[in-house]
């Protein structure tokens, strides 16, 4: 019914399934804006904003430091399409599902993205670009840090 009022459907929500079923069913185009699962719509903005920074994307390599969240998924996959060399460092036990990585690497074009786990000394070398976060609340980012071995600076 929404497809009669709307040209697009951008949707916000916690499921992927939802978005799923809202696309199987919509005669317009459906925008994943946020799932647990991914987070298209900020990979494309952070690529945007590199771009626009650095007057391109080609040579570009992208650190990941943190958990193998959906938007660590999401910014690996948008860099595979695009051709930006990814790398990812995540403290043990915190790593993106294997599955993720695998449907990643499929979307690779040369160079392809790289996906690394701990340990994390050195995983970020080389990076012009980098980004950190640790998602959960304060007890669990506490047990993220110890894992990656890192020192947060404010």
């Amino acid at each position: 019914m929404l497809s009669r009022y709307l040209d697009a459907l951008a949707v916000r929500t916690g499921l992927q399934a939802e978005i799923d079923e809202l696309a199987t069913a919509a005669s317009v185009p459906v925008i994943n804006a946020l799932t647990d699962e991914e987070h298209p719509l900020q990979a494309l903005a952070d690529l945007l904003t590199i771009r626009e920074r650095l007057g391109g994307l080609d040579g570009v390599r992208v650190a990941w430091v943190g958990d193998g969240s959906n938007l660590c998924i999401s910014l690996a996959a948008a860099s595979a399409l695009v051709g930006v060399d990814f790398v990812c460092a995540c403290p043990a036990g915190y790593e993106p599902a294997g599955l993720d990585i695998q449907i990643v690497a499929t979307l690779a074009r040369p160079p392809p993205a790289r996906t690394c786990s701990s340990p994390m000394c050195g995983r970020a070398a080389g990076a012009g670009i980098s980004s950190m976060l640790l998602r959960g609340d304060l007890e669990e980012k506490g047990e993220k840090w110890g894992a990656c071995g890192c020192i947060p600076v404010c």
